[in-house]
């Protein structure tokens, strides 16, 4: 299947290509509307995991505007069990985040790491427990927010469940100005009030069968979403940093370890058996994502880009900025 956009869309998307790699500083006989001129600054999201605490590099918040790390997790009684998190250099992290400007959210949940998400949004004191839990580590940490992550709610009424707590964590951090998102895959059910409780939908377009993230996988998940309820100004595109085997999806390899292995160009997606998206294919999905009014894109996770001048999300920053100008 080939994506066909207008004339001046892919002049548009030449141009910035060009400016991201630095062939070009100045581009002619392209008009964009004032209304593209007004856009929303596109937020570029990454995961950090707490098993990457060794690694972390000052370049990444020059590169992403907001970091989440990657995951406190429910306990039984409502409370955040933070002990993952505590592997992270936290006051690193903090430092480095005030020097950039770079907003700090806290993930709860993910795979494997969502255990009593069903048992604490089911019962309203436990879910009291959990929105105070969060709001006093925001606030206590400076986080800028929180990321839910429920992998994943089984049935219809943990799914109306799980709209009640994000709608009391709405009610308590809005006097805060605090974010909250919620990340899920197209394929989730989750009733329409509870996208009406937050910021932005993460929509993890990846981990599908096959070549598991390509453009065109990406933009029927996106549709999927929309046809939920889920404003595209609220949505945030996610893009993996790794690849996948073809022919068994247990065997996967970060970006840096497929760039390290093969050699490369651009539009490559495919090396050594491995299915992932180039840089390439990336930008094209950044660049779809500012033409579609989305509010941002989303990486999991930064630790796996390449360093130095090879790195995706250095790409990724230069193009959002030449979109911007």
């Amino acid at each position: 299947m080939l994506i066909s956009l207008p004339r001046y869309r892919v002049c548009s998307f030449i141009c910035r290509l060009l400016l991201a790699f630095g062939f070009a500083s100045t581009c002619t006989g392209l008009v964009v509307s004032d209304e593209a001129n007004q856009r929303t600054k596109l937020r570029i999201v990454g995961y950090l995991p707490e098993y990457r605490g060794n690694e972390i590099r000052e370049d990444w918040f020059q590169q992403v505007t907001d970091l989440i790390l990657f995951s406190a997790e429910p306990t039984a009684d409502g409370t955040l069990n933070l002990d993952r998190i505590a592997a992270l250099p936290l006051n690193r992290i903090t430092q480095l985040a005030e020097e950039t400007s770079t907003r700090v959210i806290l993930c709860v949940g993910g795979w494997g790491r969502s255990q009593h998400f069903a048992s604490v949004s089911a019962d309203f004191r436990k879910r009291s427990v959990f929105v105070q839990s969060a709001l006093e580590t925001c606030l206590k940490n400076k986080y800028s927010g929180i990321d839910l992550d429920w992998e994943h709610p089984q049935n219809g009424k943990e799914e109306a469940d799980y709209a009640k707590l994000l709608h009391e964590l709405h009610v308590a951090f809005k006097p805060h100005a605090l974010q909250l998102s919620l990340t899920m895959a197209a394929w989730q059910s989750i009733p329409i009030e509870a996208f009406a409780s937050v910021d932005f939908v993460q929509v993890m377009a990846y981990d599908h069968d096959g070549r598991h993230s390509t453009l065109e996988g990406a933009i029927k998940d996106l549709d999927e979403i929309a046809s939920k309820g889920v404003p595209k100004s609220s949505t945030i595109l996610g893009i993996p940093l790794y690849g996948r085997s073809l022919t068994d999806r247990n065997v996967s390899l970060t970006y840096q370890q497929i760039m390290e292995s093969n050699q490369l160009d651009s539009g490559d997606d495919e090396a050594g058996g491995m299915y992932f998206n180039g840089l390439s294919t990336i930008l094209k999905k950044c660049e779809y994502a500012e033409d579609a009014g989305l509010a941002g894109v989303m990486f999991w996770e930064i630790a796996q880009d390449a360093p130095g001048d090879a790195s995706v999300l250095k790409q990724v920053r230069r193009l959002m900025e030449s979109i911007r100008k």
